[in-house]
């Protein structure tokens, strides 16, 4: 990250923030109750991201090759000063910063795991036909993670983490099937068994569906369904969202956007959370931030960028998005 910091700085940028992630993934793929794919794999990944003169510009690069990363960052140079201004002037947060740990969000057991995934696929299946499913399929993934951080502004830090996932798919006939989840950063809150479970018998309901009639129904959503519904809350409540049109949320700061019995955190340092980080791209300290309070839109989620043209603080929400020129706040 050094070498990029000095070769942006040697070309003229003012301020860069330079990210490397290191990933060790592993994958079990299953179809027809049986393992069909092993997979594994490692990626190291550096990003950049430049701002000058009111201006910026990102990229991931996928070689470690020096050559390539150098010239890489050239090209982003270019890109950069051939890239329109911002509507404000601003930098990148002041640092240092001091970084707290989030408990529970590194598993050493899952970092090292081996056959526990194979296991894991066995004990979904097995749940599964229990419920009465003839066919079961899905996949199951773990990534142990390492990330850094550094910015010419002065902040530098890292953190690591785990996470396992396995989504289980379900059939007591072809048109009569279930969907399974368990998601975890450590092994003993993974649940595979709960999945599998849990889409069997799901499947097991929807046998012999019934056409309804048209009318005004009640709806109670599933955990996972919920959960796809308040991401898109969350996007929504990016300024980086909101300045691409792409928001309801526009201009509907302070506002009631929801129910009163509707509110809704974005917490960055969720004990045991998957996706939990203790810094974002910018090196700048997560936070707990609410976006909706008993229905009414507070704030919107920050990059360094955003926050100085809405005049707000920063939320430690600046992450960087493939194909986005530019830091983007997502939750």
């Amino acid at each position: 990250m050094q070498e990029i910091l000095s070769t942006t700085q040697r070309l003229g940028v003012e301020s860069v923030a330079a990210g490397f992630t290191k990933s060790r993934v592993r994958m079990v793929r299953f179809s027809n109750n049986a393992i069909t794919v092993t997979k594994s794999w490692q990626t190291e990944t550096p990003t950049v991201y430049l701002v000058s003169k009111g201006k910026r510009a990102a990229c991931k690069i996928e070689e470690q090759n020096p050559d390539t990363v150098r010239t890489a960052i050239e090209d982003l140079v270019k890109t950069l000063k051939m890239t329109p201004r911002g509507d404000v002037d601003f930098d990148l947060p002041r640092g240092p910063f001091k970084y707290q740990s989030i408990p529970g969000i590194f598993d050493k057991k899952l970092a090292n795991i081996e056959s526990e995934l194979v296991d894991g696929v066995g004990a979904a299946i097995n749940a599964a036909r229990k419920e009465g499913a003839t066919r079961v399929s899905g996949v199951v993934i773990s990534n142990a993670w390492e990330r850094f951080v550094r910015t010419s502004a002065g902040a530098e830090g890292s953190d690591k983490g785990t996470e396992v996932e396995i989504t289980v798919r379900a059939f007591v006939t072809d048109d009569a099937s279930g969907q399974g989840i368990s998601l975890a950063t450590s092994l003993d809150k993974f649940n595979p068994e709960h999945a599998g479970r849990t889409a069997g018998g799901i499947a097991k309901m929807a046998q012999g569906p019934e056409s309804g009639k048209a009318g005004k129904y009640n709806v109670v959503f599933g955990p996972t369904i919920f959960a796809n519904l308040l991401n898109r809350v969350g996007d929504f409540s990016s300024a980086y969202t909101v300045d691409l049109g792409l928001s309801c949320f526009r201009n509907k700061l302070k506002q009631k956007v929801a129910s009163e019995n509707f509110t809704l955190y974005d917490n960055s340092r969720l004990p045991n959370g998957p996706g939990s980080v203790a810094l974002d791209d910018e090196g700048y300290p997560t936070q707990d931030i609410c976006l909706v309070l008993n229905g009414t839109l507070e704030t919107y989620l920050h990059s360094s960028y955003t926050a100085a043209k809405y005049n707000a603080a920063l939320t430690g929400s600046a992450h960087f998005e493939a194909g986005i020129a530019g830091m983007s706040p997502f939750p």
